[in-house]
């Protein structure tokens, strides 16, 4: 669904045509910067609108794997301190 920003706020309309503004989730970086007025893609639960996802910034899975292999050498770090 295509939106717009404004600034740092996004301006969308639900499926049951309520209009929501709230406050943007990410700020604009270089790589990915939001004019005034610029359409974006956004998630949003149905239930609660409110809660919304910028499409493209999700986690991605490797961000998941980093944060379990850190954990891991969390772990194996600990062990060789103990043991």
């Amino acid at each position: 669904m295509e939106r717009t920003t404004h600034g740092r706020y996004l301006q969308y309309t639900t499926e049951d045509g309520r209009v929501m503004e709230v406050g943007s989730p990410v700020p604009a970086s270089k790589r990915q910067p939001y004019a005034e007025g610029s359409h974006v893609l956004v998630r949003y639960d149905p239930e609660d609108p409110r809660e919304l996802v910028l499409y493209g910034h999700e986690r991605a899975a490797w961000e998941y794997a980093m944060a379990g292999m850190g954990a891991v050498f969390l772990l194996l770090g600990a062990s060789l301190l103990i043991g």
